[in-house]
């Protein structure tokens, strides 16, 4: 009876040895794949940085080298400009892996374009911001906005022609004079009234023009919408308006829009539509 028991629990024990063996060494196979698999993706992150970081440093260390080649393609390129700019020297942009040369008008440092250098190539924003003045005439019209609506909130300015558009001779007005007083953009602003007859649309016209005038504003034209605030279908909109016109004229132009007639249009050279 006592041989009996004892051989039964030495085969339990046996038994349980051999399953606890069995796990341990699965679980060294497990623990053995998950530290190969650890290290794999670990020579993975420092092949990955490592590249990053070696990219930037290279990058860095090339600056002086593109320089020279970028110096040459500007001296080579530009000469009719050669007296009115400043180039400034190569600098490496390492979140698009390029190489970029500012080059900026000596009497205007809004007026500026780029020479970039990437994956062997030259690129140049030469046309689109220094002979349109793309980046001069945005800056510009940011600005003017800016200062009109801190009176009138819905306002507009666009510039119709491109710096090259003009002679050598207003452009170098533009470059160097106060933008604002050049008449080479146009201001839309919308505006608003509760009292819709004559005396108060041409009230509101005259205080704008006046606004403008103040501020030493002098766009080539200004086209102005006035609607009704009781009466949202009733709206004016009136274009090609001038800061020379005056209250006498305002009147008769709104005299003439309410009357329907066609004359001021030429008068004036302006043109409107009128919603009532």
């Amino acid at each position: 009876m006592n041989t009996c028991c004892v051989h039964q629990k030495a085969t339990r024990v046996a038994f349980l040895f051999g399953f606890r063996y069995n796990n341990f060494g699965d679980y060294m196979k497990e623990q053995k794949k998950l530290e190969m698999q650890m290290f794999l993706l670990f020579i993975i992150v420092f092949i990955f940085f490592g590249t990053i970081t070696l990219t930037i440093k290279l990058g860095g260390f090339m600056t002086p080298k593109i320089d020279k080649k970028l110096n040459n393609y500007v001296e080579k390129n530009y000469k009719e400009i050669k007296n009115d700019i400043t180039i400034e020297n190569t600098k490496y942009i390492e979140k698009d892996s390029t190489y970029r040369k500012k080059i900026i008008n000596k009497k205007n440092k809004d007026l500026y374009f780029y020479v970039n250098y990437k994956n062997k190539k030259i690129k140049s924003t030469y046309k689109k911001d220094y002979q349109e003045a793309s980046t001069l005439f945005s800056k510009e019209k940011i600005k003017i906005e800016k200062e009109i609506e801190d009176k009138y909130k819905e306002t507009k300015v666009t510039f119709p022609k491109k710096l090259n558009s003009y002679t050598k001779i207003n452009q170098e007005k533009i470059i160097t004079g106060n933008i604002k007083e050049i008449p080479i953009y146009v201001i839309s602003t919308e505006l608003a009234i509760s009292n819709w007859n004559q005396q108060s649309l041409v009230k509101e016209i005259n205080d704008y023009n006046r606004y403008l005038n103040n501020k030493n504003f002098n766009p080539k034209k200004y086209n102005l919408t006035i609607s009704n605030t009781k009466n949202i279908d009733q709206i004016i909109k009136i274009k090609n308006l001038t800061t020379k016109l005056t209250e006498t004229d305002f009147n008769l132009i709104i005299d003439g829009i309410i009357k329907k007639d066609k004359s001021i249009i030429k008068k004036y050279n302006i043109d409107y539509q009128y919603t009532n």
